[in-house]
């Protein structure tokens, strides 16, 4: 029929960059309860738990950017977009 969308309509789409992004980068599992980097220009992801386990180590730093700050909460777009997920 004219008009029908076939499954030879659909591309696969790689998120894998995406969903990279989301993945915390202490335990490297999907971010749960997030906190981000404290440098404005890494802003790499973690489990609020994995931050607070480093803290408690003494051994907190980010592992992209080296940023000894403690992370910050997530952006609220970036929580949001994290429970459409």
């Amino acid at each position: 029929m004219e008009g029908m969308i076939t499954d030879g309509d659909f591309r696969p789409t790689p998120l894998t960059p995406i969903l990279h992004h989301f993945v915390c980068k202490l335990c490297k599992l999907v971010v749960l309860d997030g906190r981000q980097c404290a440098n404005i220009n890494c802003c790499v992801l973690f489990c609020s738990a994995c931050v607070g386990e480093q803290i408690r180590k003494g051994k907190w730093s980010c592992p992209q950017c080296r940023e000894r700050s403690v992370p910050v909460d997530m952006h609220r777009r970036v929580k949001d977009f994290l429970e459409i997920l």
